[in-house]
């Protein structure tokens, strides 16, 4: 009976607890560099990496496809935010494999400190990795090293992932500054995904959601007095 009891116990447990460790959502992460931060499976968060020298602050919005970072520091400080979820192709033929591209759009501002306008200032990047960076994932990133004065760069990265509708990939993607010598870094990365067939959609764990509309087909005047007799 003790046996009896301990065996429907534990399937009572597993009942709850199984769906709730398959259904978790990957955890991201927000990285100060001198071994503070984060690791979240959140969809959204923020974390303050300022000190008593410098400020900083690293963030993501996952259902809006979005990281940021910024750093102004004295010595060379690395920030970054890397938010990572699964994304699930949906609406289109069941069991047939579509290409899509990955893709990353990368924005940095640079400003060198005013009182040494030759400064180095470190750079910004804004990059793009697939399954928590795999050994066998493919990769692609983009940066920038900053020139004098007040600089603004766009950028992109991408990767082609093959979806099956209904299983669901891993994919994770960075936006990270370097500061040094009091210049000011701030970098954001928006990510999206092309190549969407009309009715097709992507979402994820956290989210995330991309839709691809159908085209509108033109209305003939036959089909409106059909659709008033």
């Amino acid at each position: 009976m003790t046996h009896r009891f301990v065996a429907a116990l534990v399937s009572c447990l597993l009942a709850v607890l199984l769906p709730r460790v398959l259904d978790a959502c990957p955890q991201s992460t927000l990285d100060c560099g001198n071994s503070t931060g984060l690791h979240t499976s959140d969809p959204l968060a923020e974390f303050d990496c300022s000190t008593a020298s410098d400020t900083g602050v690293v963030g993501f919005d996952i259902p809006h496809g979005t990281a940021h970072a910024s750093c102004t520091s004295l010595v060379q400080r690395i920030l970054s935010a890397k938010p990572d979820d699964q994304y699930t192709l949906s609406g289109t033929p069941a069991g047939v494999p579509i290409r899509l591209m990955v893709v990353v759009d990368g924005d940095v501002q640079v400003r060198r400190p005013a009182s040494d306008p030759n400064a180095v200032v470190g750079n910004g990047y804004a990059g793009v990795w697939l399954d928590s960076l795999g050994i066998d994932s493919p990769l692609d990133s983009w940066g920038v090293t900053g020139q004098q004065g007040v600089d603004h760069y766009t950028g992109q990265a991408s990767i082609a992932i093959v979806f099956v509708p209904g299983a669901p990939k891993e994919i994770g993607f960075a936006s990270s500054t370097i500061s040094e010598n009091l210049a000011h870094l701030a970098a954001t990365a928006h990510l999206h995904f092309d190549g969407l067939p009309p009715g097709a959609t992507i979402t994820s764990c956290n989210g995330f959601r991309q839709d691809q509309a159908v085209p509108a087909l033109p209305v003939s005047w036959g089909r409106v007095k059909a659709v008033y007799r």
